[in-house]
């Protein structure tokens, strides 16, 4: 209860006033000292009375207040005593710097959430450490290591500038005037008018008159991983007689023969079991063994046989037979020009780009790997194959633990797409292929190291990947650590922590 008093108001006249004797006579004044209304008046001493009676009022007010206060919170807090507490620790990479926040967890809380905000603009390094002596609790610690590397947490403009330099660097390379084939049977052989080969990189082949063909091998460094990129053939002659000089068992069709009504490429291949294929005036038969679909994958099972005329020891000519096995894998879920759409689909690319490695009596068989090139090709054979090409590698490289400890700057999947426009033109043909390689990485990443799916927080669409404006979302994870759950929220745009 408030201890108000009441205060008289005393007025107080400037010490330079001088009462006249009729003042002093009719009025008479209080003196402070023997409560007499005799003496004059004394302005400043009444001043400082009435100021020191107020504060001490005050004084008493307050402290009476602070004492119900404190007695309301003793009724609040249980009266259990508080055990030594676990502590999460946070490191930001900016400063470097540790921030302790005690959680108060009680016996009876089995799974307690936490959420915490943070304005670091790199990824966090997490920690919980599990001391608590509580006996259900246990005293192990348990780290969280989610430092995503750099370039898998760069913003959309980063991405845009660092295609539109590796365009500047392909018209440095078309700057040449030799860079490119000119020659009426080129022209011919190729699909699309404006995709070629580089004429310092293609493939040859050897038996044709004109050895030309729309094909580049690829090399990005690894050992026993090559690629042969190219369009979809408008020569099954010429097609199977590229698989036979570079002894290819695998090839990787893109593209469906028709999309949206237009031919993207031709069927080069028997499509139903039985069927059989002449090709090149009957130098080459094609026939289907096998097929079945497998995740958005046709695979077919080929049986390609060489007839070669060779004169005998009587002079006769003799043909003989050579047969070799081709798998050949269709993907059905890869618009032109585009990315694959659903997760769905995503998940049935990654399975391809795992099975199309492998051959030994069937693509499910993983124990051996084939070290001979493999042919990769859509309908222009740029945009989707420099893409698949691009994350099969990229994905062997992260699951090679390539990724650990890269410098700040160094950006595997900007020369990797570099590389692929060194040996073919416009491999990686648009931004969305560009970005979708980082979205895939960096979902790869996080489920390597445990971290769940969290790269699709951001949508599918490739187009909003790691658009500042997609970042503004919520983001959770949710990471189970002994019995402790750890969500973290975080509503700052400059938080990349995907």
């Amino acid at each position: 209860m408030n201890d108000c008093r009441a205060v008289p108001v005393i007025n107080c006249r400037s010490s330079n006033h001088i009462p006249s004797p009729t003042e002093t006579s009719s009025q008479p004044q209080l003196n402070l000292f023997e409560g007499s209304a005799t003496g004059p008046p004394q302005p400043r001493l009444l001043c400082s009375f009435a100021f020191a009676h107020t504060l001490t009022s005050l004084i008493q007010f307050l402290a009476q207040r602070k004492t119900s206060l404190h007695h309301q919170l003793d009724m609040a807090l249980p009266t259990t005593p508080h055990k030594e507490l676990p502590k999460l620790v946070i490191k930001t990479h900016d400063d470097n710097q540790e921030a302790e926040d005690d959680v108060f967890l009680h016996e009876e809380l089995v799974s307690p959430t936490l959420s915490i905000k943070t304005p670091t603009k790199r990824p966090l390094s997490l920690s919980l450490s599990t001391s608590s002596p509580l006996s259900s609790i246990s005293t192990a610690t348990t780290t969280i290591n989610s430092t995503l590397p750099a370039f898998l947490s760069l913003p959309f403009a980063s991405l845009n500038h660092k295609f539109q330099l590796i365009r500047d660097y392909e018209d440095l390379i078309r700057s040449n005037p030799n860079s490119l084939v000119v020659h009426p049977i080129a022209h011919y052989r190729n699909r699309h008018i404006n995709v070629s080969p580089w004429s310092h990189h293609r493939i040859h082949l050897r038996n044709l008159d004109y050895s030309y063909i729309n094909a580049s091998p690829i090399d990005l460094g690894r050992q026993g991983e090559t690629f042969i990129a190219t369009q979809g053939p408008t020569d099954a002659g010429h097609f199977y007689e590229m698989c036979w000089q570079e002894e290819v068992s695998v090839v990787v069709m893109l593209t469906q023969p028709y999309e949206k009504g237009q031919e993207k490429c031709m069927v080069y291949y028997p499509d139903r079991v039985g069927c059989i294929n002449e090709c090149d005036e009957g130098q080459f038969t094609v026939e289907c063994m096998g097929k079945r679909e497998e995740e958005r994958t046709e695979i077919r099972e080929l049986k390609v046989t060489r007839v070669v005329e060779e004169e005998g020891e009587n002079g006769e000519v003799e043909k003989k037979e050579d047969v070799r096995t081709l798998w050949h894998f269709l993907f059905l879920g890869w618009p032109d020009f585009d990315v694959p759409k659903t997760k769905k689909d995503e998940q049935a690319l990654l399975h391809l780009i795992k099975i199309s490695r492998f051959r030994i009596d069937g693509p499910e068989k993983e124990d051996e790997k084939d070290t001979k090139p493999r042919i990769v090709h859509c309908s222009a054979g740029v945009g989707r194959t420099g893409t698949f090409i691009a994350l099969d590698h990229l994905i062997g490289e992260l699951e090679a633990g390539g990724f650990d400890g890269l410098e700040e700057g160094v950006d595997p999947v900007f020369e990797t797409v570099k590389k692929l426009r060194d040996q073919r033109m416009m491999m990686v043909y648009k931004e969305s292929q560009y970005a979708f390689i980082y979205k895939i990485l960096r979902e790869r990443w996080l489920t390597k190291h445990g971290l769940g799916e969290m790269g699709l927080l951001v949508g599918e669409n490739p187009h909003e990947l790691l658009n500042d404006e997609a970042l503004s979302k919520k983001r959770k994870l949710d990471q189970r650590v002994e019995r402790y759950e750890v969500d973290i929220y975080s509503n700052d745009t400059s938080v990349e922590y995907e």
